[in-house]
């Protein structure tokens, strides 16, 4: 039998993708304004909700969009996601 692959289909599994506090710290963000153009709030008030240091708000932001922006970009063999 002869077959002609038309398409490649990979499935992420969207929950191991991000971690869960880079989902909770992501979601917040959205929902607050701060990646909104223009920004409706600051780094430090987006902390603030969350109840932790504007550097750890910063740094787990920054991973997470790290990791969407390279699985988008790359693909999901980039961040292991198959």
């Amino acid at each position: 039998m002869r077959y002609r692959s038309v398409s490649l289909v990979t499935r992420t599994d969207a929950e191991s993708l991000l971690t869960e506090r880079q989902r909770e710290v992501l979601d917040a963000a959205v929902r607050e304004g701060y990646l909104a153009v223009p920004r409706e709030c600051t780094l430090a008030e987006l902390a603030a909700t969350l109840d932790v240091d504007k550097s750890t708000a910063s740094t787990i932001l920054r991973r997470g969009q790290a990791r969407l922006v390279e699985w988008f970009l790359a693909g999901p063999e980039s961040t292991g996601q198959m």
